[in-house]
């Protein structure tokens, strides 16, 4: 998105440096940073659902919002494509990871490699859709200025927020749907009468 998000800014005479763009991924990948200990420990309170339902929204809406803050300056994108849905997205991550190696104990490995190769797959997935959303017929940059130059294109760029956030949401409801907490049953006392269940630990 990075070439797409500084050519609509160029083109919109909104002053913008180069360099600049590389601080959307900056602010989000910090924002990932600070919100999984944060979803990491609402998760052993509140459950995976409740954590999952909670990421989703943030990150979908962040991502959402773009469409309107795109228009507004790079200050208001960087709030809701980086901080917003940075945030939105680590809130989840860890207590994804903690609850799904809670149901494979013996392949823990093997599920967070899952989970992690997932992610960095995404931009096989979504790079694509990009492209053949904003520019379909492979219209080339223009040779002097370096720069898209295509108004049908150049104005398809806040719109495929709308589509990203959409899609998204989806794949995370439909995730939702099969996210289940694995509990495990001990001993309240010695007589064995009564039962509670606790979430297992985020990390072990």
């Amino acid at each position: 998105m990075a070439p797409y998000i500084l050519d609509y800014f160029q083109y919109h005479n909104k002053s913008i440096y180069d360099n600049s763009i590389m601080w959307l991924t900056s602010v989000a990948l910090g924002m990932e940073a600070l919100a999984m200990p944060i979803g990491g420990a609402l998760y052993r309170k509140l459950g995976i659902r409740a954590v999952v339902i909670i990421s989703s929204l943030i990150h979908s809406g962040g991502i959402t919002l773009s469409y309107y803050t795109l228009r507004l300056g790079f200050i208001p994108l960087l709030i809701t494509y980086g901080i917003i849905q940075g945030f939105g997205f680590g809130f989840g991550y860890s207590a994804t990871i903690a609850a799904s190696i809670a149901w494979f104990q013996n392949h823990r490995g093997l599920i967070v490699g899952l989970i992690v190769g997932g992610f960095g797959a995404g931009p096989i997935i979504f790079t694509p859709i990009q492209t053949i959303y904003i520019n379909p017929n492979n219209i080339k940059i223009d040779d002097k200025t370096k720069r898209f130059e295509d108004a049908d294109l150049i104005n398809r760029v806040p719109s495929v927020f709308l589509l990203i956030g959409g899609v998204l949401l989806v794949i995370q409801l439909t995730g939702l749907y099969l996210m289940r907490d694995k509990q495990k049953k001990v001993d309240h006392d010695l007589k064995g009468s009564d039962k509670s269940h606790e979430f297992p630990p985020v990390i072990k």
